[in-house]
């Protein structure tokens, strides 16, 4: 089995929640954040190969929320699904049985 990571973008979460009772001082050096303690953090996507089988895993935010839902967690970059797994050779489609631009096939 292979298992191939597809990056997706990034997404905001307030450093302060993600780290707990961790000081700011220490997680700060790592993850810096933004003026309203904003990290970055990366989305990802698993794809697994195995035999002739293309199995994807994600898990990921989609693209339907609100402008109220994308102020807040402020999701940014230019890798998506389909861009991501094109550079990694597999072709990807959108299929016909979905309607959802996240439900892709490989070939």
């Amino acid at each position: 089995m292979n298992i191939h990571i597809i990056p997706t973008g990034y997404l905001k979460l307030d450093g302060g929640a993600m780290f707990g009772i961790v000081p700011k001082r220490l997680w700060n050096r790592l993850n810096p954040a933004d003026d309203n303690n904003l990290c970055s953090w990366s989305m990802r996507c698993l794809l697994l190969e195995t035999g002739d089988r293309k199995i994807l895993i994600d898990t990921g935010m989609g693209d339907k929320q609100d402008a109220k839902f994308r102020s807040h967690f402020e999701p940014h970059g230019e890798e998506t699904l389909l861009s991501s797994s094109k550079t990694k050779a597999f072709n990807p489609k959108i299929s016909p049985t979905y309607s959802s631009p996240t439900c892709i096939s490989t070939t």
